[in-house]
């Protein structure tokens, strides 16, 4: 199974969080970290993952022929945000029908209920059962509303949504 952590790599985001319960049982799964990172936190990650084969980490800009590979081998996109008021990631990784496993944090359990696994924010051993607990799950309950609420976030829905804030 392949996980994917994509996009602006901060510390608010958990990507510390998710290599710790990775690292619980890494057998079987592969785990892909792409996106922009400050140096600091690159040698962290670097650090982190020194002995895990599984993880392939990406830094820097990811541009659309890296993105398409890494959409495309991903089972499922991780959310392991620690703090986040929103995200622009949800929309994108709907829109790319993948389930998918989140922090409970009120924001994101309110938008993305139904469409993957939710897991005690902060905490590797939950986010590590929300991992193993996905793989074992039938995800046409997932993809009945990740198709439902993709939706909502095409891009026609949204332009008409800014239609509506310009056009008086």
């Amino acid at each position: 199974k392949v996980f994917l952590f994509y996009g602006n790599i901060r510390a608010y985001k958990g990507f510390g969080t998710l290599i710790d319960a990775f690292k619980i049982n890494p057998n079987g799964k592969v785990l892909i970290i792409a996106g922009k990172c400050m140096p600091d936190i690159c040698k962290e990650i670097e650090i982190k993952i020194k002995d895990l084969n599984e993880v392939i980490f990406r830094p820097g800009y990811v541009d659309r022929m890296e993105t398409a590979i890494y959409w495309a081998a991903a089972d499922f996109a991780v959310l392991p945000y620690i703090d986040i008021f929103n995200s622009g990631l949800i929309p994108f990784a709907i829109s790319m029908r993948k389930p998918l496993i989140y922090s409970d944090l009120e924001t994101l359990r309110d938008e993305l209920d139904g469409c993957g696994v939710s897991f005690k924010a902060g905490d590797s051993k939950s986010l590590y059962m929300a991992m193993e607990k996905i793989c074992i799950e039938n995800l046409q309950y997932y993809m009945d509303k990740i198709n439902f609420k993709a939706k909502i976030y095409s891009w026609q829905k949204h332009a008409q949504i800014l239609e509506k804030v310009y056009v008086k």
